[in-house]
C-alpha cells in the first residue's frame, strides 16, 4: 500500500496557482530588468524566507538547473541576501529599496542619454518651418507658450469671446509692462479687461464682423513670434519664426490697428462714404456672407447717417 507523504508548507506553497495580480507583477518586472524566473523567485522568497536556492526551486515551481544562476543575478541586483553559509539561505531586500535603486538607476541613464542624444542632434532652425497644432488642448497651451514669451508687446486679433480664455494671461503680461493691443470682434455684453498696458481697438472701428474674420485668431508677439488660428471645426494653429511669415502677420495686425484708429475719428465721413462697415467698398471688390448682426449694426448706422444729412 502506497502512503502518502506530507507536505512542507513550503512545498505547499510551490503548487500554488499563480493569481492575476502576480502575473501582472511579473510582468512588470521584466519590464524593469528582471528575467521571468528572477521575478517569480523573488516573489516567492518575499512570501516565504529564509530559502535555500534548492528550497526557493520548490516554492516557486523552478527548474533546479537554473536556480543558482538565478539567485546569484538576484544577488547582483541587491534584490535577495544571503544571510546563513551552510546551507547558503536567502531573504529578500524591501520592495522599496530593491525598486527605488532600480529608478534611480533608470533616471540617472535616461538623462545621460537625453544629454548624448543631444550633442548628435542636428539643431533645427525654427525660423525655416510653419508647426501646426490641432486640437483643443495642443492649440490652447501652444497659445499660452507664445504669451508667456512676450517681452515688449502682444498684438493679438479675433472674437472677444474666443479671446476669454486667455485675459487673465493677457492681464498678467500687462502689469509685467508688456504692451497688450486687441484688435476685437465684439460679440459680449461689455469690452473685457486686459490690464493696465492694454487697449482695445475695435474691428473697423465698430467691432462688428464680415466674413470669417470671427472665425480666426490672429497672434503676433515682439515682432519675432506669430500664429493665426482656425476656429472652424476643429481648432487648428499656425506658428511660425520664420520672418516672412511674422511681417505678413505684423503688417495686418498694424494695419487693422491704423484702420481702427482712423476710423474712429472720421467714422461719419468714412461711412457716409463706404457704407458702415465698409459694406459698400466690399461690395465693390468682393462679396462676402454678412452675419445677421452685422446687418443689424449696417441698417442702424445707415438711419443715422440718413438723419444728420
Amino acid at each position: 500500500m502506497s502512503q502518502t507523504t506530507p507536505h512542507s508548507p513550503r512545498e505547499t506553497a510551490s503548487a500554488a496557482t499563480l493569481t492575476s495580480g502576480q502575473k501582472e507583477l511579473i510582468s512588470q518586472m521584466q519590464a524593469l530588468g528582471f528575467s521571468d524566473y528572477e521575478a517569480k523567485a523573488y516573489l516567492a522568497l518575499l512570501q516565504c524566507s529564509p530559502a535555500t536556492a534548492y528550497e526557493l526551486a520548490k516554492i516557486a515551481a523552478l527548474p533546479r538547473a537554473n536556480m543558482y544562476t538565478v539567485v546569484n543575478n538576484l544577488v547582483k541586483k541587491k534584490a535577495i541576501l544571503p544571510v546563513s553559509d551552510k546551507p547558503r539561505r536567502y531573504v529578500p531586500a524591501s520592495p522599496a529599496e530593491v525598486f527605488n535603486d532600480i529608478s534611480s538607476s533608470i533616471t540617472s541613464l535616461c538623462t545621460k542619454v537625453i544629454t548624448e542624444l543631444d550633442l548628435l542632434k542636428i539643431k533645427n532652425n525654427d525660423e525655416e518651418y510653419v508647426w501646426v497644432h490641432t486640437g483643443e488642448e495642443s492649440v490652447g497651451k501652444k497659445f499660452i507658450d507664445i504669451i508667456n514669451d512676450a517681452d515688449t508687446y502682444i498684438w493679438i486679433k479675433g472674437s472677444t469671446s474666443q479671446i476669454e480664455p486667455y485675459r487673465k494671461l493677457l492681464q498678467k503680461k500687462s502689469s509685467q509692462g508688456v504692451n497688450v493691443f486687441v484688435i476685437a470682434f465684439v460679440d459680449t455684453v461689455a469690452l473685457p479687461d486686459y490690464g493696465q498696458k492694454s487697449r482695445i481697438f475695435l474691428h473697423e472701428g465698430s467691432g462688428v464682423g464680415i466674413g470669417k474674420g470671427e472665425s480666426y485668431i490672429t497672434l503676433a508677439v515682439d515682432g519675432t513670434k506669430a500664429a493665426i488660428c482656425s476656429l472652424d471645426g476643429e481648432k487648428q494653429l499656425s506658428y511660425s519664426e520664420n520672418k516672412s511669415f511674422v511681417y505678413m502677420i505684423g503688417v495686418l495686425l498694424k494695419h487693422e490697428i491704423y484702420l481702427s484708429e482712423i476710423i474712429r475719428k472720421y467714422k461719419d465721413e468714412i461711412e457716409d462714404s463706404f457704407g458702415p462697415a465698409l459694406h459698400l467698398l466690399r461690395e465693390k471688390y468682393i462679396s462676402v456672407p454678412i452675419p445677421e448682426r452685422t446687418i443689424q449694426y449696417i441698417e442702424e448706422r445707415s438711419k443715422v447717417l440718413a438723419q444728420k444729412k
